[in-house]
């Protein structure tokens, strides 16, 4: 079964086949917007390879965080790692970056996009897209919560009698809030 096979069913599971179908239909459309957006580089992995999962701003100095951790990984780490999984760089409200309030934005204290794209060059970069995560305050859930319909195939909202009492939460936050 080919990756691609794996995430829609595993999406499928998860959400079911209709809300399946329009995640692999969002992610294949933004994918083809921002291809260009990278330097594209070969696929694939091997046992060769070697990965850093890091936040960008894991290192700090008078530049901004994205340059400083770029610099530092290209004089000092080089070639031993190939891959820099880059933690969530978006504007948020809370949870470490994963509650997401604009996908388009790169946190401003973090750098630019030319930084992403500059970094893009030396490593292969991996992202969290955190679709499934986000902020009250990112606009597709506020023009979901208003009522507005050009937001209603952004949010998937859970009756109110779903039990929810047997997932797993690692955090001492609820689940689920009223927005």
């Amino acid at each position: 079964m080919s990756i691609q096979e794996q995430v829609k069913q595993r999406l499928t599971d998860v959400y079911g086949p209709r809300d399946a179908a329009m995640l692999l239909e969002g992610l294949t459309m933004l994918q083809r917007k921002y291809a260009t957006l990278v330097t594209p580089m070969p696929q694939g992995w091997s046992e060769k390879d070697a990965l850093l999962i890091t936040y960008a701003d894991s290192l700090v100095s008078s530049e901004a965080p994205l340059h400083t951790l770029h610099h530092f990984l290209h004089e000092r780490v080089s070639s031993l790692i190939s891959f820099v999984h880059l933690l969530p760089f978006f504007p948020y409200t809370s949870d470490d970056g994963f509650a997401v309030t604009d996908f388009r934005a790169l946190r401003e204290d973090l750098g630019t996009w030319e930084d992403i794209r500059s970094f893009s060059k030396d490593y292969r970069l991996v992202f969290d897209a955190v679709i499934n995560h986000v902020s009250a305050a990112n606009e597709y859930v506020t023009g979901y919560c208003s009522g507005d319909p050009d937001y209603a195939d952004f949010v998937i909202a859970l009756p109110p009698d779903t039990d929810t009492s047997k997932v797993l939460r690692t955090r001492n936050l609820p689940l689920l809030r009223v927005a």
